[in-house]
């Protein structure tokens, strides 16, 4: 009875857990119970590809997260190896990060936009650390994020979308817009951007790129090394802000390159970048995150909430595993914005992530943007990279007169204006919101995003029983 399976078992049989509904168990009771914890058990122990392991330090227990060996980047079968790590230090202590790595055979740089530090040692020295240095939270380490694209759109296929190609701008109403993003900050951390596509030109800014793991700054429009490599960037900026096929048609987009010709950027360059947005940020600020992470980080979570703690707005791509979002590692803190795609017949796309972590749905198959291999050029993508923009175009729309909101009040205006019960074919715990521009009035805005989260969910998604689901989901919805 002291198991911790028996302990688990007891939990779900007393509140029916919200891990078995993700699992699609439609009444967690019986042996139905047992088939989950098992399942459960076996998904915690055995870990994802590339999820973090927990280790515990000796003597003052904070946690030492190293990667799994399936990792395609990096193992910890040689733990002499001098490897990146990230450390996080408690916020109330102030030290230069020479002297917190002094005597601990590391060497250490700071990111002090995000409240970071960045140590080269191997693992026992990041061990010593830990062990030695009251201060210290935690240590991670360097992971890889990659390009997240389900199988893309043919030519004969987007011969036969929906007409006409703008569908995913008529969906979200852009036709009630009363604004064009003037004067907001759109920062695209992806593959670089196109500077003379016709649909964005005039409006590019190329900030930065990283070499050897280090932030270089682009010296003009004009340097080749922050130029979009693979396409994906481009083709967000122009959904998000492009002047034919995109939304915010006179916000300035930022652009910071952190993928590599393999699609893959190291965590460092993605803190890297979020730590140079920290660093320069201006009111009315919103990034997006078109990107995929093998498994939990806490390093981008620490840089991600204090972004949103400086008043910086973010919108990540919810993955396109069709899992449950919330196993992403960018998709459980509020309030950054999580965004799911959804197809022109309004219908949750078949490789879209779902659940309860999602905030909103958004247009994301067959998206047709800036290409970047003409300047003249558009193409069709799909994704929930596709999907993420269209919320930051939407964003940019209010934060051009709203600039002084927070994160936390922009996330619950969006929420509240997004057209409700429009979608089919959701999952479990799936929000029925489909990203809108509000028809909204200017002094509405304070009514709105001061009533807090109202949440919709499509109660036939929940299957037999479903009354008594839904009722476990709003009653958790404020835990």
């Amino acid at each position: 009875t002291g198991h911790p399976l028996a302990k688990r078992f007891r939990f779900f049989a007393g509140r029916r857990s919200s891990e078995c509904r993700r699992m699609r168990m439609r009444r967690p009771c019986g042996a139905s119970v047992i088939t989950c914890l098992v399942l459960v058990e076996l998904r915690r122990t055995l870990g994802r590809r590339g999820q973090l392991h927990r280790q515990e330090t000796p003597r003052r227990q904070r946690p030492l997260y190293t990667r799994s060996l399936d990792d395609g980047l990096l193992s910890t079968s040689d733990p002499n190896a001098t490897r990146v790590w990230f450390v996080s230090v408690l916020e109330k202590v102030s030290k230069a990060p020479e002297d917190l790595c002094s005597g601990a055979s590391c060497q250490c740089g700071e990111m002090s936009g995000v409240g970071l530090v960045t140590a080269n040692c191997t693992e026992a020295g990041i061990r010593e650390l830990l062990d030695s240095r009251d201060e210290v939270d935690f240590a991670e380490e360097d992971g890889t994020f990659e390009l997240d694209l389900p199988p893309q759109p043919s030519e004969s296929s987007m011969a036969s979308v929906a007409s006409p190609l703008t569908w995913n701008l008529q969906r979200v109403a852009l036709s009630n817009a009363t604004t064009t993003g003037r004067g907001v900050r759109i920062w695209v951390v992806d593959t670089g951007l196109s500077p003379t596509h016709e649909d964005l030109k005039g409006r590019v800014k190329l900030v930065g790129y990283f070499k050897y793991g280090t932030f270089r700054s682009c010296w003009s429009n004009e340097d080749a090394n922050c130029f979009d490599i693979l396409g994906h960037g481009t083709h967000v900026a122009g959904t998000a802000a492009g002047t034919r096929f995109g939304i915010a048609t006179d916000a300035q987009v930022l652009s910071i390159r952190v993928f590599e010709t393999d699609g893959k950027a190291s965590s460092i360059k993605i803190v890297g970048a979020l730590n140079h947005i920290a660093r320069n940020r201006q009111a009315g600020d919103v990034v997006n995150l078109s990107l995929g992470g093998n498994g939990e980080s806490p390093a981008i979570t620490a840089a991600l909430k204090r972004l949103t703690s400086l008043g910086v707005h973010i919108v990540v791509a919810a993955g396109n595993q069709n899992e449950d979002a919330c196993y992403g590692s960018l998709s459980r803190h509020k309030p950054i914005f999580v965004v799911g795609a959804s197809d022109s017949d309004d219908e949750k796309a078949e490789f879209s992530n779902w659940g309860e972590c999602l905030d909103m749905y958004a247009p994301g198959q067959m998206i047709v943007a800036a290409d970047f291999r003409a300047d003249t050029a558009y193409t069709g993508m799909s994704g929930t990279s596709m999907a993420a923009p269209h919320a930051v175009g939407v964003a940019a729309l209010y934060l051009e007169s709203n600039k002084s909101v927070s994160p936390e009040e922009l996330y619950h205006f969006l929420k509240a204006s997004a057209t409700w019960g429009a979608l089919s074919e959701l999952r479990p715990g799936d929000p029925n919101r489909l990203l809108r521009i509000g028809a909204i009035k200017p002094e509405q805005s304070e009514q709105i995003i001061s009533s807090g989260e109202v949440d919709s969910w499509d109660s036939g998604a929940l299957g037999r029983g479903g009354l008594a689901a839904l009722l476990l989901v709003v009653l958790g919805a404020g835990a």
